[in-house]
């Protein structure tokens, strides 16, 4: 049997094999799908198929299979007797829905072949299939098949595959399940103003404050003027702060795990994520899957193995991460970014990291700078009440990032610790170490001087409040904090480490990373002379070539050229 363009359905058979039964096609050979097959009437007679109450369809190998075992075998003719094509809504391409809707039929198939023996990689396979199963007659309000009523050692291989034939199950549960779902959804996918417009699903951790954060609720809407519709898929919906502004804008958001009464509230990190990534990419039907952060990445390149109709970008927005100070996850991190189509460094020394790390390029590296709206901050005249309230003619030193160690939060407040009581700190983000910053000041004695705004969507406002831009991060894949208090006409002092120098040098101050004396000696240095307004004069120069339109443009770009890729393939 083969295909209108000629390719035989399968693979041919093995050449001076002239005779061989059906079981031994399959699990001896790995000769699986349709063969043109003829039969004996009088065989067919002894062996009629099973009839089961309620349900609709059995697969035919249930027969094959029972004739192989009477001993009957195949005269093998290695020719073409007719062409086909298969249809999208045909029962092959509806195998294993019509499956899980008819678990009785399904589950005597897989109990009789693994009761009438097979080759022990056979055994494994079909254990998980009926562990599997098993479960969706239950599932189906029917009694489940019993592990223990298998003979043996049918019975063993059950037992030893019942953990994966759950989550085989799970994934069929959180998944195909769903399909009806993704039917109307299709639909109104057809019905909408984006049928032409190629659609990315962008998976990320969280939409709580931080760069990759804002970055998506900035460029997505921007995207949407270039013919690239975009969602969103974010593993904890707590503290979700871009959530509202990326719906105002007409982008749906998703939450991995939606419950109200934990304020979607979610854990990123817990492997049972990647069945909702699974089961959103399922449903939603992207052309391209866009990830951002780990674990995010992790889940969507094992989801890359279930759903590989979509091209896969990740963003590699870190131009080090506490993954590659440990050498033994290397190998796992070469098949992680071996998943994705593309990979997009937010900088070169992103790009230059990255390399470094996962050696000889096996997949498309490509530099694509993050950006900001140079408009939004620039034109921006208010400022925000609260801090300036707070500050009571202090001069503000800001800093924006999230409570992570590797921000380095501990160094901002003892510059501030080290400056005059003229001097005040405000610290907008959150984070799992903001508690443990907030003890530090305490402990430092400058609580009175230090404001914990918490996640903030007004940037430009707190921008605006301050005086002076601080950052102290211990590495940055790209500084767009920075950016957006040049942009703002801040005077921008910070550690002298990848991913900032770059923005920074000649433009702003580095100080040694940790030194928090250097730190507060920069500070105070911009009260000298005309260095504060040189330095401002700098950064609105410098910021010009981190544009957001370019990002947008660049992001644009790449998505098109995978859009015209076959779906799965790798661009070099």
């Amino acid at each position: 049997k083969a295909h209108f363009d000629g390719r035989i359905v399968s693979k041919a058979f093995p050449q001076n094999l002239d005779y061989a039964d059906a079981l031994s096609l399959t699990y001896r050979f790995g000769i699986r799908g349709d063969k043109a097959e003829v039969f004996l009437t009088e065989v067919l007679r002894k062996f009629p198929f099973p009839e089961i109450d309620g349900e609709r369809f059995l697969t035919e190998a249930i027969v094959w299979y029972r004739i192989a075992r009477a001993g009957y075998v195949f005269r093998l003719v290695n020719e073409v007797l007719y062409e086909a094509d298969y249809r999208a809504d045909g029962l092959s391409a509806q195998s294993l829905q019509l499956r899980i809707d008819n678990p009785q039929g399904t589950n005597l198939f897989y109990k009789e072949k693994l009761e009438g023996g097979l080759p022990f990689f056979g055994m494994l396979r079909e254990a998980i299939n009926y562990v599997r199963f098993s479960m969706h007659q239950k599932a189906h309000d029917l009694q489940r098949q019993s592990i223990m009523s298998l003979s043996w050692p049918a019975k063993f291989y059950a037992l030893c595959m019942y953990v994966p034939g759950y989550i085989f199950w799970l994934y069929d549960r959180h998944v195909l399940l769903h399909s009806s779902m993704r039917k109307a959804q299709t639909k109104d996918h057809a019905l909408s103003s984006h049928t032409s417009s190629i659609r990315v699903l962008h998976v990320i951790n969280s939409l709580a404050a931080g760069g990759a954060e804002r970055l998506l609720s900035e460029m997505l809407p921007l995207l949407e003027h270039e013919g690239i519709h975009s969602e969103v898929l974010i593993l904890d919906g707590s503290h979700a702060v871009f959530a509202e502004t990326l719906s105002k804008c007409g982008i749906e958001v998703h939450v991995a795990r939606p419950d109200e009464k934990r304020n979607h509230k979610a854990n990123p990190y817990n492997p049972m994520r990647v069945f909702s990534v699974i089961r959103t990419i399922h449903t939603r039907a992207p052309d391209i899957v866009h990830a951002h952060l780990a674990p995010s990445v992790y889940w969507c390149a094992i989801a890359q193995g279930f759903e590989k109709k979509p091209s896969y970008v990740l963003t590699e927005h870190a131009s080090e991460n506490r993954r590659m100070s440990m050498p033994f996850l290397r190998p796992i991190e070469k098949w992680l970014y071996g998943k994705y189509n593309l990979v997009c460094c937010v900088s070169e020394s992103a790009h230059t990291a990255l390399a470094s790390w996962i050696g000889p390029a096996i997949t498309k590296l490509a530099i694509v700078p993050n950006g900001i709206d140079l408009k939004q901050f620039r034109e921006c005249l208010d400022v925000a009440e609260d801090v300036s309230t707070w500050l009571d003619g202090r001069i503000g030193v800001l800093m924006i990032a999230r409570f992570v160690p590797v921000k380095d939060h501990m160094t901002a407040l003892h510059t501030i610790a080290a400056l005059p009581d003229r001097y005040a700190l405000v610290l907008t983000g959150d984070g799992p170490e903001l508690n443990r910053m907030r003890s530090y000041a305490q402990k430092l004695g400058i609580t009175h001087r230090v404001l914990f705004t918490g996640s903030r969507v007004d940037i430009p406002q707190v921008l605006k409040s301050c005086s002076v831009y601080l950052q102290t991060s211990e590495k940055e894949g790209f500084g767009i904090a920075v950016l957006e208090a040049m942009a703002s006409g801040l005077p921008v002092v910070a550690s002298n480490v990848p991913g900032l120098s770059v923005i920074v040098n000649g433009a702003g101050i580095l100080f040694p990373e940790k030194d928090y004396h250097a730190a507060a000696e920069s500070i105070q240095r911009l009260e000298q002379g005309t260095l504060r307004n040189d330095l401002i004069a700098k950064g609105f120069e410098r910021v010009q070539r981190y544009s957001l339109s370019n990002t947008v443009t660049s992001y644009a770009s790449w998505y098109r050229k995978l859009a015209k890729h076959a779906p799965g393939q790798k661009t070099v």
